[in-house]
This record gives C-alpha cells, structure tokens and sequence, in this order.
C-alpha cells in the first residue's frame, strides 16, 4: 500500500512540474482562468465579444480566441506557407490537454507540495534574472568603439608570433657550483640524451625519462615548456634554449646536443608548434560581441545577486548552524566539512542558468 501510495504521488508531482512548465512556456495566465472560474454566474448571462470569441472551454474556464493565438505563436503551424489545419488542431489539442492537467492537479493540491513549490521558485528565480539581467544585457548596443577598446586590451590573445613548445629533461646545477661539480652534471646528461636515442622509438621513451631523471625549473612545470615565442615569452625561457627548440623541424624530434643554459643542462623534444597570427578586427567582430556580453552578463548577474542579498538584510544564526552540524555529525557518525562554493554555469558562484531564449 505504502509503495502503491508513493508511486501515485510521484505520478502526481510529475503531472504537475509538466504543467507548471507548459504554462510557463506557453504564456497562460492562470489568474484569468481563476477569475473566469469565480465569476461563473456572470459571465454565462454575458454575450461574448464578437472579436474575441471563445474557441473552446475546459471545465469552468473558457479559451479565447486571443489566447489561443499567442500559444500558436510559441510553435509552427505553417507548411510551405499556408496554414495547417491539422497543424493548428493538434496545438489546440495540446493546449486543452495542458488544461485539463492543471485543473487535475489543482484538484489534488499538488500546488501545495513542497517539491513543486521548491521547483516553480526556481523557474520564478530564473526568470528574475532573464528580465533584469539577461534580456538588458542582450539588446544593448555594442558600439563600434566597444569592439575596439576590447580588441585592445586582449589583442595579445587574438595575434601572437610563432611558438614551439618543447618536454624537457632538466638537470640543474646548485648555484656556486665549481667546474668539477658541473662537468659531471653534463656528463650525467649526455649519457641521459644516449638513453634517449637508443630508446627513440619506443613511445612514451621520453615522458618516462622525464618522470625518472628530470628536476623542476622555475618557470615551467616539470618536463612540458608550454608555448613560447622567439623571446621566450610568456615564460622566460632561457635564449639557448630557445634557439635550440626553433631550430627543431617535426613533432617527435629530438636536440641532437645537450643545451647548457646558467641554471643547468637540458635534453629537449618538440612535441608542438603553432605558426603566428594575425586577426584585425573586422575579422573578430562577431566573436567579439559574444565575449564582451558573456562577461558583462557574468559580471552583472554576480552584482544584481549581491544587491539583492544586501537589501533582504540576510542573517545566520551562526550558533543554531554549529549545534546543526554537530547533530548531524553524531546521528550520521560523518563529519560535516565546509563546502566551498562551487561556480555555476556561467563561471559565477551560485548563480542559476539563464533561461532560454524563446
């Protein structure tokens, strides 16, 4: 009984979230039926406008003519350019059956079932921010001088020279070393650079030699470069180095020598190259106009949430939280640690997803 009781309200709540969802996307406004609904009486003895006539009624409530129309508007009804009538039944249809769905489940009071709740808060939530946020953010106009003070400001990311990038085997030298010292760190480096060779066509050869002989420079993390320019930049690669990983041609392809630098020696492969760029910005406008509302729309949704929170002058018991934690602790046997906030979609913290665009 209890699992037949419990598969019928989760039928219910189901029945409901799909309704709430309908007349969300459809538009209906559910305080006009009500209204219909408590002037019954009166309304039967009225004649119905001859431009907005009723097309068809569910129950109590009566759907215009109007009404019906704006739910056209939310899907096709058209074929090869004419109306479909068979089109235009079957979204009659479905509107009908949504209705009759929702007097169901206003029948039973799922309104009044806190999942329900919990999920038609989060749709009014979503939609506070589409209105106030999102919708603004779209229809404002990016200016000409917009698009080029932003071009400006990331023009290292939209042009860039030529860069390789190289797995390194490093050894270091301690700073002071005297000669003795640093000659036997290049001969442990060559006899590196001999395995190195002998192993060439096993895969893997080199990151397992990284892994086993190689220690951490400063400016990259150990064995991988990353991208770099003839300069060395954006990492400060030393210009011995840099002059040896340009010279290598192909992907795979090993420094026939040792490269000594101040800090150490180095047995190097070049495992990328990307050629320069150059992007102006009428190329780039498009883009351009998605990025800046992305963040501006990131930006402004972070803030509208702050000012909102601020004028709801929000307050924790930060006491009763503790003691909560700590009988959660003792009942579960777990500990409760602090969760740090995690980032929503749109990279912000707690900020729910827009709502799509109809």
């Amino acid at each position: 009984m209890q699992k037949e009781k419990k598969l019928n309200r989760t039928k219910s709540l189901t029945l409901i979230l799909v309704v709430v969802a309908f007349l969300c996307l459809a538009g209906s406004c559910t305080q006009q039926g009500k209204k219909e609904g408590t002037k019954e009486s009166k309304e039967a003895t009225k004649p119905e406008k001859a431009s907005n006539p009723v097309v068809a009624t569910v129950g109590n409530e009566k759907i215009h003519v109007d009404d019906f129309k704006k739910y056209l508007d939310t899907g096709p009804t058209r074929r090869f350019g004419r109306i479909s009538e068979r089109a235009v039944k079957s979204r009659l249809n479905e509107m009908l059956t949504a209705k009759a769905l929702y007097q169901e489940a206003m029948h039973l009071k799922l309104d009044q079932d806190p999942e329900v709740q919990r999920r038609i808060r989060q749709i009014i939530v979503r939609k506070l921010l589409e209105e106030n946020v999102d919708k603004p953010i779209r229809e404002k106009e990016i200016t000409e001088q917009d698009l080029q003070a932003y071009f400006n400001e990331h023009k290292n990311i939209f042009s860039r020279p030529e860069q390789v990038r190289v797995a390194d085997i490093f050894i270091s030298v301690p700073e002071g070393a005297d000669k003795k010292e640093r000659k036997e760190k290049k001969e442990l480096v060559e006899k590196i650079l001999a395995e190195v060779r002998k192993e060439k066509n096993e895969r893997f050869a080199f990151a397992r030699l990284v892994r086993k002989y190689s220690d951490r420079p400063r400016q990259y993390r150990k064995g991988d470069t990353g991208f770099f320019d003839k300069d060395g930049k954006p990492m400060g690669i030393d210009k011995a180095l840099v002059e040896a990983a340009f010279k290598l041609k192909e992907t795979g392809q090993v420094a026939d020598t040792v490269i000594e630098t101040d800090d150490g020696f180095h047995v190097i492969m070049l495992i990328g190259r990307r050629s320069a760029i150059r992007r102006d910005l009428k190329e780039l406008a498009p883009m351009l106009k998605r990025r800046i509302r992305r963040e501006e729309l990131q930006k402004r949704r972070k803030e509208f949430i702050e000012e909102v929170k601020e004028k709801s002058h929000i307050k924790v018991n930060e006491q009763v939280l503790a003691e909560l934690i700590k009988e959660m602790n003792a009942r579960k046997g777990t500990t409760v640690h602090p969760i740090r906030p995690m980032p929503g979609r749109n990279g912000n913290v707690n900020v729910p997803p827009p709502v799509p665009r109809k």
